[in-house]
């Protein structure tokens, strides 16, 4: 399976890593499926670009 997880921008004073997202993808990635992380507070995304994101990424 592919799994796409996504953390979003948000405005806050504090910026901090995913962690959550980095143990849930490495769970996933022990159980052979394929994951890709978008941090949309790291890129400064929109909504737009992570709608981007999604139609670019490798479903099959």
């Amino acid at each position: 399976m592919r799994v796409l997880l996504f953390w979003p921008n948000y405005d806050s004073h504090i910026n901090y890593p995913p962690l959550g997202l980095g143990y849930l993808a490495s769970f996933l990635r022990m159980n052979n499926h394929k994951v890709a992380i978008f941090d949309g507070t790291l890129k400064n995304a929109s909504v737009g670009d992570f709608v981007n994101e999604v139609k670019d990424f490798n479903w099959r």
